[in-house]
This record gives structure tokens, sequence and C-alpha cells, in this order.
């Protein structure tokens, strides 16, 4: 991701927003069911993570544009899925 000061400030913001308040993105749903999402407040990208409650860590396993990250998380999650077999 190419990222101007203004969209990682965005990013920072909204991974400060999700410590204080793992639950606060939305869970996705179909292939990416158990990692949640959250939007940064421009709803210019999203970060897909997952969170542990018995833990309580958060893994943050991609940032990106609003209108790919999905499509690109799905191809690399399904990538690893297929090495792991």
């Amino acid at each position: 991701i190419k990222r101007d000061s203004r969209s990682k400030i965005m990013i920072e913001k909204s991974i400060e927003k999700l410590s204080r308040n793992p639950l606060s993105g939305k869970r996705v749903k179909s292939e990416l069911s158990g990692f949640r999402s959250l939007k940064t407040d421009d709803k210019k990208f999203r970060i897909i993570y997952s969170y542990d409650l018995i833990s309580d860590e958060i893994i943050i396993h991609a940032v990106g544009n609003r209108n790919k990250i999905y499509d690109d998380f799905i191809r690399v999650f399904n990538s690893a899925r297929f090495f792991q077999n």
C-alpha cells in the first residue's frame, strides 16, 4: 500500500482503537469467517484481524485499501492453507 502521512495516521488511529476494544470490528463472513474487519475513520482502508478472547491477543493479518483487501487476503489465505496440507 502506498501510504501518505494522512492515511498512515488513520490506520494508526484505528489500530489504537482496536487495542482498546478488540471487538470493535465487524465479523467477516464467507471464506473469512473467524476473522474481523475494522474500517479506518475515512473508510478508505480495512484492517483484517483475529482476536483470541482467552489470551486477549489481537493478530493483524492484513491492512489495505477497501476495494482490494478482501480479495487479496482470500488469495493469500487460500494459498497458505494449500501449502499447509
